[in-house]
């Protein structure tokens, strides 16, 4: 008897090792595709805030229009560069009607050279404003915008290109003090900013990643993970391709994990340090996991009570308030970004009168469940505000983002056709959505979030119900 429970204990020991290894595989990646979401949504950002500059400061800008009106290079020069030492972008380069370098104000000995080629000049020089990731002779990668430049009459003039670089140690060492892992950029096949040091302490700049992956990410335009070896370390990485305006793969973003050699032993000594105190092991956690279950089981129950909407099953007025400074004090860390929902069932009130309280709870019910499907992000969540409001939380998550998730959840409620004769917008329950975004520190509190949202939530309703309304919280 002895020999079978030492048998059977070793083979629930190796089994927990191997589900062990299992989940920290599995959490490494979690944190890879948090680290590359973040990035992401960062980039998505700089370009936001690129578009705003160009158009804004450098297109209309009455001296630099007419230093290139009247060809005045030297006029050009010197507000190109106060502009560009003034809103504090990385990248600025104007261009005449063609594509041609008139100045650039990062490198100011570099001009005269041909640009059109960019997709962020081309669509400019047609009258658009594009942003997209760019990169030319002076840099590597970049976060643009663009936009054209016309005089008082109408006539193209030229084109500005302004961005935020990359290619630079400061970028991908901000993404790595928030994601906790390492961060590479490629242009192509190329590292051109990178956290990875090799065994001298020196950046890898410069290198290339392995034919595998650049055919996988690069080629065939894949997602490509697993385990790599960087200059003899062992890593688990993610690469994703990155494209400019054109929709073009010009290069790849990297997210890692070392997994150094001093780990592998420690987890090794682990491992037989487990294996030679199974017995006592396994008879402690089925004593403790008794204990702990008899315990926790009316403790957890009391806490769904606490934090659950007794009708709808989804997090109540409770926890959105407890969680929300979490929330914030979690982002406020990085500066991140947060978007905020109210939503609101058009006209309810009238539905319970016309069908009765019994329907307008099965009413709520199918509302909560169809939100809550179409919230999909781990860290976002959705709460019943209160009657028939609803608030939708979404951390790391820009204006466009937010758009597109707003958009989907009013399509979907729409999809679910419940009747409502009642109804002043149409025959079946529609919801009008308030929604702001903004950068977090740690002066706000989640009332100036909730307060923007229920102002935008209110023109909605002003503005005929069954839509939404956006702003952003600054």
């Amino acid at each position: 008897m002895i020999v079978v429970a030492i048998l059977v204990a070793s083979t629930v020991l190796v089994s927990n090792i191997l589900q062990f290894s299992s989940y920290v595989d599995a959490k490494f990646y979690e944190d890879l595709d948090r680290a590359l979401n973040e990035m992401l949504n960062e980039i998505e950002l700089l370009e936001e805030k690129a578009a705003r500059i160009a158009s804004l400061y450098f297109a209309n800008d009455n001296t630099i229009v007419y230093a290139i009106g009247s060809g005045n290079r030297q006029a050009l020069r010197i507000r190109a560069a106060q502009l560009f030492k003034e809103t504090e972008v990385e990248y600025c380069v104007v261009t005449d009607n063609k594509g041609k370098v008139l100045v650039r104000p990062h490198a100011l000995e570099i001009y005269d050279d041909d640009i059109s080629f960019m997709p962020c000049v081309m669509a400019a020089i047609s009258g658009r404003t594009i942003t997209g990731l760019e990169f030319d002779q002076t840099m590597d990668m970049g976060a643009c915008s663009s936009s054209p430049i016309y005089s008082e009459q109408g006539q193209l003039l030229g084109t500005v290109v302004v961005g935020f670089r990359l290619d630079t140690d400061k970028f991908v060492d901000k993404q790595k003090k928030i994601a906790a892992c390492e961060i590479t950029v490629y242009r192509g096949d190329v590292r051109i900013a990178t956290t990875t040091v090799n065994q001298e302490g020196t950046r890898i700049k410069g290198t290339r990643a392995a034919e595998l992956v650049s055919r996988r990410v690069l080629v065939e335009g894949k997602i490509h993970s697993g385990r790599v070896k960087v200059f003899k370390n062992n890593a688990l990485a993610k690469y994703i391709p990155i494209k400019d305006p054109n929709g073009l793969i010009i290069g790849m973003l990297l997210a890692g994990h070392q997994l150094r050699e001093k780990t592998e032993r420690i987890f090794s000594f682990i491992q037989a340090g487990l294996l030679s105190t199974s017995v006592l092991l396994i008879i402690s956690a089925l004593f403790i996991t008794y204990i702990t279950t008899r315990i926790s089981r009316p403790i957890n129950k009391m806490i769904d009570r606490a934090y659950y909407d007794a009708l709808t099953s989804i997090f109540n007025r409770r926890y959105f308030d407890e969680n929300m400074d979490r929330v914030i004090k979690n982002l406020s860390r990085s500066s991140g970004t947060l978007s905020v929902m109210m939503i609101d069932i058009d006209f309810f009130k009238r539905y319970n009168d016309t069908y009765g309280h019994g329907m307008g709870d099965e009413c709520l019910k199918i509302i909560s469940k169809t939100l809550q499907q179409g919230i999909k992000r781990a860290d976002d969540f959705v709460a019943r505000y209160g009657g028939e409001e609803f608030i939708v939380v979404m951390p790391n998550t820009g204006e466009r983002g937010a758009r597109n998730i707003a958009n989907e959840l009013l399509d979907s409620i729409r999809s679910c056709n419940i009747q409502h004769e009642s109804s002043e917008v149409t025959d079946h329950v529609t919801v009008s959505i308030g929604i702001t975004t903004g950068r977090v520190d740690h002066t706000q509190n989640g009332s100036e979030h909730v307060k923007r949202a229920d102002e935008m939530l209110y023109k909605s309703k002003q503005d005929g119900r069954d839509r939404y309304s956006f702003a952003y919280l600054n």
